[in-house]
């Protein structure tokens, strides 16, 4: 008896600490994210990346900013990416 509610009350605690975890956000370092996109934009001009440092990460996938910058100038940008990490620009 004692075996089954060590068993049951392990089992609960899993479970809350999944639920929990799955609620939270997961954040992405932008210094990460500006290499990704750095490797993508660098054939159009780009040469230089500058994101949030922080892109929260939520279940529908992010929203962030980044400056990028080319010859003759730059410019700020929001960027989307889903959950499957694709990245594309607003």
């Amino acid at each position: 008896m004692v075996k089954t509610a060590a068993t049951i009350a392990f089992i609960a605690a899993s479970a809350g600490a999944a639920v929990y975890f799955a609620q939270r956000e997961t954040i992405a370092r932008g210094d990460v994210i500006e290499a990704d996109l750095m490797k993508l934009l660098e054939s159009r001009g780009i040469t230089k990346v500058d994101c949030d440092d922080r892109i929260p990460i939520g279940r529908s996938g992010a929203s962030f900013h980044c400056r990028v910058e080319q010859l003759g100038g730059g410019s700020r940008i929001r960027f989307r990416m889903d959950r499957e990490g694709r990245i594309s620009a607003d």
